[in-house]
C-alpha cells in the first residue's frame, strides 16, 4: 500500500509539473534571433529583411539581428541555416533562388530545400527590371536584341551569382531572342548595379528597389519589367512581353524559412507574427513603393506544396535556357 501511495504521489506531482510547464514556443523568443540574408547589404532582400526584423522585434519583444552571408547564389547562407540548431534562433529570408532555382542549376547542393529548410511564410513577389547603362545606344528591348546580334558575346550582364534569378532571367531572355551575352557574376545585387551605372558591364535584370531611384535619376535606362503585366509601383515601365519579347514572364519571391525540425509551436508563432505584419497597411505600402508585390501567406503546410511546384517550374525554365545542372 505504501508503494501504491508513493506512486500516486509521484504521478500527481509529475502531472502538476506538466501543467505548470509552458509549451515549447510559449516564451519564444527569449533572446535575440539571427535573421540571415543570403545577399549583400542594400539589396531588395536585405531591405525587406530589415523591415521584417524591426516589425518582428516590435511584436515578439526581442531583437532580430540581420546577418548578411552573400555568395554562391545564396548557397552559403542556406547551408549555414540548414546546419543551425532547429531552435528558432536562426531564421532566413530565402528567395526563389534558394528554394527552387538552385535545385535546377546546381549538380550537388550542400542543402536540400524542404528537407533541410522548412517554409514559414511567403512574404512578397519581386519582379525585376531590365536595365542598361545610360550610355548604351539602345532605348528598347528590340534595339538591344539587334545590337547583341551584331556583336555576339560582346555585351556583358551582371548577376548576384551563377544560377541566381538575375542570371536565369537573362539566360531565358537570351534563349527566347537567340542572342549571345557574357555573364559577369557578383557577390550581391548592389555591386552589379553599380557596375552597370559605371559602364563596366552593359546590363542586368535588377531588383526594383535598387534600380528605381537610379532609373528616375537617369543613371540607368529601363527597358522593361520581367512580369507579363506592368507593376503597381512603376506603371510607366512596359513589360518585356509588350516591349518585344512575347511570352516572357518571370518573377522572384521571398520567403521566411527555418531549419527543419524546429518545434511546431515556434513555427506557428513566427507565422502568426509575420501574417500580422503582412496585413499592416504601412508594411504593404512600403512593399509596393519598393516595386514588390505584397502577399498574404498561406500556412506553412500549403507552402511546401507551393515550393514543390516552383521547383518543377524552374527546372523546366533552366532546361529550356540551357543552364540545368550547369554549376
Amino acid at each position: 500500500m505504501r508503494i501504491v501511495r508513493s506512486m500516486i504521489v509521484i504521478l500527481a506531482v509529475a502531472a502538476g509539473a506538466a501543467q505548470a510547464t509552458p509549451s515549447v514556443g510559449a516564451e519564444y523568443p527569449e533572446r535575440p534571433v539571427t535573421f540571415v540574408v543570403p545577399y549583400a547589404a542594400g539589396g531588395a532582400t536585405d531591405l525587406l529583411a530589415r523591415t521584417l526584423g524591426h516589425m518582428l522585434e516590435q511584436r515578439l519583444g526581442k531583437p532580430f539581428v540581420i546577418e548578411n552571408r552573400p555568395g554562391a547564389s545564396s548557397v552559403i547562407a542556406a547551408t549555414f541555416v540548414a546546419k543551425s540548431l532547429p531552435d528558432g534562433y536562426t531564421i532566413m529570408l530565402a528567395t526563389s533562388t534558394t528554394m527552387a532555382i538552385n535545385s535546377a542549376v546546381f549538380k550537388n547542393l550542400p542543402y536540400a530545400p524542404l528537407v533541410d529548410l522548412s517554409p514559414v511564410a511567403l512574404i512578397a513577389t519581386s519582379p525585376f527590371v531590365l536595365v542598361v547603362n545610360s550610355g548604351l545606344p539602345v532605348r528598347s528591348v528590340g534595339e538591344l536584341v539587334q545590337l547583341a546580334k551584331r556583336t555576339p558575346g560582346e555585351l556583358s550582364y551582371g548577376s548576384s551569382g551563377p544560377g541566381s534569378a538575375h542570371h536565369l532571367f537573362m539566360q531565358l531572355l537570351a534563349s527566347m531572342t537567340s542572342i549571345k551575352l557574357t555573364h559577369v557574376p557578383y557577390r550581391g545585387t548592389v555591386p552589379a548595379v553599380n557596375d552597370v551605372v559605371a559602364g563596366h558591364i552593359q546590363m542586368m535584370f535588377a531588383d526594383m528597389s535598387t534600380s528605381l531611384p537610379l532609373i528616375r535619376a537617369g543613371s540607368l535606362r529601363a527597358l522593361g519589367v520581367s512580369t507579363s503585366n506592368r507593376l503597381e509601383g512603376a506603371p510607366d515601365l512596359p513589360s518585356l512581353a509588350e516591349a518585344g519579347v512575347p511570352g516572357y514572364d518571370a518573377s522572384a519571391w521571398q520567403m521566411v524559412v527555418i531549419p527543419t525540425h524546429t518545434p511546431k509551436e515556434i513555427v506557428e508563432k513566427l507565422y502568426g507574427a509575420l501574417r500580422e505584419i503582412q496585413t499592416d497597411p504601412a508594411f504593404r505600402a512600403t512593399i509596393v513603393q519598393r516595386g514588390m508585390g505584397p502577399l498574404n501567406s498561406p500556412p506553412p503546410a500549403e507552402l511546401e506544396q507551393f515550393v514543390k511546384a516552383e521547383i518543377v517550374r524552374w527546372a523546366k525554365v533552366a532546361q529550356d535556357a540551357g543552364v540545368a545542372n550547369s554549376q
